[in-house]
């Protein structure tokens, strides 16, 4: 989604027949739409993995490192949790999306 689009949905949301609230309700569930779907990235490369668990050993938090690196908390969560069972924090072969 682009700017672009919003400005389409804001405008057709003030020069219709809707009512205020509503409007402003649309334009609300457009920018949360946007917000989320746009923001969070599903996983983190190699690099990023060890930075993030290097970030988590020196004392930072679960939702301090997701947010430094725009991922969920449960993607950091998960990284975590796969260093304390397996001693490792690399993707197993096919687990990667690309």
């Amino acid at each position: 989604m682009t700017f672009d689009k919003l400005s389409i949905v804001v405008n057709f949301c003030l020069h219709s027949d809707m009512q205020y609230f509503t409007s402003i309700f649309i334009v609300f569930l457009y920018l949360v739409y946007v917000r989320v779907l746009l923001s969070v990235r599903p996983h983190l490369t190699e690099p990023e993995m060890a930075r993030a668990i290097q970030m988590l050993k020196d004392g930072l938090s679960q939702h301090e490192v997701a947010a430094a690196y725009g991922v969920s908390q449960s993607v950091v969560s998960r990284i975590w949790n796969g260093l304390q069972t397996t001693g490792g924090y690399v993707r197993a072969h096919g687990q990667s999306r690309l």
